[in-house]
């Protein structure tokens, strides 16, 4: 967990999402991340299911171009 941030580990790298509704201002999401367990790898990926949905208070959010794979809803969710 980084600020808000859930990362999930599968196939030797990351899907990301933001779990936490509270995040505000400026997100920059990191190209690599380890949870303690699985080692170092590139955040590939964010969440269908979630994204970053309900975060209200972003202004802003840096994908690094590691990721590869995201959805729409990221930031605007589908109505």
């Amino acid at each position: 967990n980084m600020n808000g941030l859930e990362f999930t580990y599968t196939s030797s790298a990351y899907t990301v999402n933001a779990k936490n509704t509270s995040l505000s201002g400026a997100l920059r999401l990191p190209s690599v991340w380890s949870d303690g367990t699985n080692g170092w790898h590139k955040v590939v990926a964010t969440s269908y299911d979630d994204g970053f949905q309900g975060n209200t208070g972003l202004t802003s959010v840096v994908i690094p171009n590691t990721v590869t794979n995201f959805i729409f809803k990221l930031i605007f969710p589908y109505h």
